[in-house]
């Protein structure tokens, strides 16, 4: 029995629409190839990794509210100290022992500045030719803007004279605070993620800005873009603290979610804006509230190879412990695209050496910390499938299809005009 022959001109529309099919499903295919693994991230059995300074150093109460950067052979990490609201700096080689600089790099501004009452939360950037430190300043009061400032080296940082770059709008979602900003940079754009408040009796929310120079910022006009209910309930009363890498072309966010217990989640997108938040908790509550990390927040994200290295702030219900620094390990998908974190983008040479040699060896553990350290060497590697892999050879295919069948079609046509007898030879015959 002989199938019927389909018309090469209908093969050819229809190898059009699935072509079209197949393009127009490619960012649903970024949101089903990064995901993370298992139910939860593995803790550092060393944990914590970072802990407050002996008594009478600047930061000897409390610590967290990190930004990480990796350049591929060591580790840097801006902290904020409480109650000064100050932010410090730290060095590793491997991730997991420290060593900080004696003083803080970046403090308050002089009396009746914009961020006279501390500063705080840094998000810290590599743009080419300059570190970029955006920071969250207050003058005392609740209302809280962000500020820039910049350096060459990592330590010594000039404040932008024309600060704050990103403030308050009046009546909106942000009206009482813009805080906590998480900035990447790529390909001379820059894209801000921040924690916005519109009322002090109302939960926060995640705003999102892009900027051309890092300096003038345009809101996006649809924001918030995550929400305390984003997850699919309204249970959830706050919605903060981001943490944002880009893997492959997809965009992965952690982020601190009130319950009102506080739990580590995160979010897809394929551009930033359109999130698609999962129901996986990374990290949540410990059973004690004597742990010192019970309370997890302030997530920062590390991409090496197929691993997120999760940065986070930890504090118990009692003092002390006093508030430090952990780290937990979270897996992503086998099937992940190829690794890129714009956030950790550095000079290969930065990797600065402090002069203190405070570094944390606590022995404070949690029962599901058992994970033990990557090699650093691995960095920004992926280990995945390519991304869009199935499609670009659906692609491929379809498209020399689709060339074939109208190649055939127009030879076709040329052999029967050439084949046609013209009326001279008819007459003459």
């Amino acid at each position: 029995m002989r199938l019927p022959a389909i018309p090469l001109r209908r093969l050819a529309r229809w190898s059009f629409l699935l072509l079209i099919v197949l393009l127009l499903g490619a960012p649903l295919q970024v949101l089903g190839q990064t995901e993370l693994v298992g139910s939860a991230c593995s803790k550092y059995a060393g944990n914590p990794i970072l802990v407050p300074g002996a008594s009478g150093a600047w930061d000897a109460q409390a610590i967290g509210r990190q930004s990480m950067m990796y350049n591929g052979t060591g580790y840097n990490m801006w902290y904020t100290s409480e109650p000064s609201l100050q932010i410090g700096f730290a060095s590793s080689k491997d991730g997991l022992h420290w060593t900080k600089y004696p003083l803080p790099v970046l403090t308050a501004g002089p009396k009746g500045s914009w961020d006279q009452g501390g500063v705080e939360g840094p998000s810290v950037v590599w743009n080419g030719t300059t570190f970029l430190m955006y920071y969250s300043g207050s003058n005392g009061t609740l209302a809280s803007d962000v500020g820039i400032a910049f350096s060459k080296d990592m330590l010594h940082w000039q404040k932008y004279a024309g600060n704050p770059v990103l403030v308050r709008t009046p009546n909106s979602f942000d009206a009482v605070s813009v805080k906590y900003p998480d900035v990447l940079f790529n390909n001379s754009s820059y894209q801000m993620w921040y924690t916005a408040r519109s009322a002090t009796n109302v939960g926060y929310t995640l705003g999102y800005a892009t900027s051309s120079d890092g300096l003038l910022w345009k809101k996006y006009p649809d924001n918030p873009v995550i929400t305390p209910n984003s997850a699919g309930t309204a249970a959830y009363v706050a919605a903060r603290y981001s943490s944002v890498v880009r893997i492959g072309s997809a965009y992965v966010m952690a982020f601190l979610l009130t319950v009102p217990r506080d739990d580590l989640s995160y979010a897809v997108s394929p551009d930033g804006i359109h999130w698609n938040v999962s129901k996986t908790i990374l990290l949540t509550n410990t059973n004690s509230t004597a742990d010192w990390d019970y309370t997890p927040s302030y997530p920062s994200l590390v991409v090496l190879g197929n691993t997120l290295l999760l940065y986070y702030s930890g504090e118990s219900n009692s003092i002390p412990p006093y508030p430090s620094i952990g780290l937990a390990y979270c897996s992503l998908s086998t099937n992940s695209p190829t690794s890129t974190s714009y956030a950790t983008s550095t000079p290969s040479t930065s990797s600065t050496s402090t002069t203190s040699t405070s570094t944390s060896t606590s022995s404070s553990t949690s029962s599901s910390s058992t994970s033990s350290a990557p090699s650093s060497t691995t960095g920004g590697g992926g280990g995945g499938i390519p991304e869009f892999s199935f499609q670009a050879i659906a692609v491929g295919a379809i498209s020399l299809l689709i060339a074939v069948s109208y190649l055939t079609i127009w030879r076709n046509s040329s052999s029967r005009k050439a084949a046609k007898p013209s009326p001279s030879q008819i007459i003459s015959e």
